[in-house]
């Protein structure tokens, strides 16, 4: 799971080069079926292309090794930012549509853009990207889709859905969809949740990022037919310089899941002992578990309307 790499390919271009390849030389120890980024690729959207390229290299270096990847649109992968329209030009050049819908199984809601679209890898597994700020409308397309492949395990990945405090993003979170103009009719986490997720059995995770300053946060909550769903946030943009080569691993077991950090500039898992959120196994018999345990002051949180 890579999330808000902007800085990467804004200030440090090799260390992105070097997170992404990192996947890609490892990909047989890791048992590496799937990769995501749940956006902002880049920081300063059609404004400086050369970020976007610097992405699409390193993606590239994934998708000749076979591996599954999709990529979500944050709202700096938008060629304004999201100041006045929706319009992803650059980022469906170079790393959305046009490197990835040559992958077998590719579908995207519009012809030549990927922020709606999924992936169907193998069998058994469906992985979808929905836009920053999901329109009723993709919704509504979202739902048609996890209805048709009823049979399949459906990953969901967006760039803003959870807060960096582990609950859904609402009417009190900073940088809402809604707060940004061009995304003004978009849904956020919560009604992302009760309109769409909870609904669809299939569903079993939710990947994100955007929100800062915290890195990492999770929950698990149970679906309206009692499965349980993983909710998992990462975004690294605030940390220190050496950190911002993290990404997040998630490890699927029949009866658990185990959500790791590794330091990609070094191969090394981050201390779980530390940083509670760092390393988690999570009893998927067990909705309701999360991290942090507990939500912050509303007043820590100030909402961005």
């Amino acid at each position: 799971m890579l999330s808000d790499s902007q800085m990467m390919t804004l200030r440090a271009p090799e260390r992105y080069l070097t997170a992404v390849g990192w996947l890609a030389d490892h990909r047989a120890d890791l048992g590496l079926d799937l990769v995501v980024h749940v956006g902002d690729v880049v920081n300063n959207g059609a404004d400086d292309p050369a970020q976007f390229q610097l992405a699409a290299r390193a993606h590239q270096e994934l998708l000749d090794a076979g591996v599954p990847l999709l990529v979500a649109a944050g709202n700096h992968d938008y060629d304004d930012m999201l100041a006045a329209t929706r319009r992803s030009t650059t980022f469906n050049q170079h790393v959305g549509y046009h490197p990835l819908h040559r992958q077998p199984g590719f579908h995207s809601l519009e012809p030549g853009a990927a922020e709606n679209s999924y992936l169907l890898v193998g069998d058994r597994l469906l992985v979808m990207a929905l836009e920053f700020g999901p329109r009723p409308a993709v919704v509504d397309w979202a739902a048609g889709v996890l209805a048709e492949h009823a049979d399949r395990t459906a990953i969901l990945v967006t760039h803003s859905y959870l807060d960096g405090d582990g609950e859904l993003t609402g009417d009190r979170s900073r940088f809402h969809p809604r707060s940004f103009p061009a995304a003004a009719d978009g849904l956020d986490g919560e009604q992302l949740w009760d309109r769409l997720i909870r609904r669809h059995a299939g569903v079993a995770a939710v990947l994100c990022g955007h929100q800062i300053p915290r890195p990492v946060a999770y929950r698990l909550d149970a679906g309206d037919a009692g499965r349980p769903v993983l909710q998992s946030f990462q975004n690294w943009q605030c940390a220190p310089d050496d950190l911002m080569g993290c990404l997040r691993l998630i490890t699927v077991r029949p009866d658990e899941v185990l959500l790791d950090v590794v330091d990609t500039a070094t191969g090394e898992l981050l201390d779980g002992a530390a940083n509670p959120g760092y390393h988690a196994r999570i009893d998927l018999a067990r909705p309701g578990a999360r991290y942090p345990a507990q939500g912050d002051d509303l007043d820590r949180w100030p909402a961005d309307r």
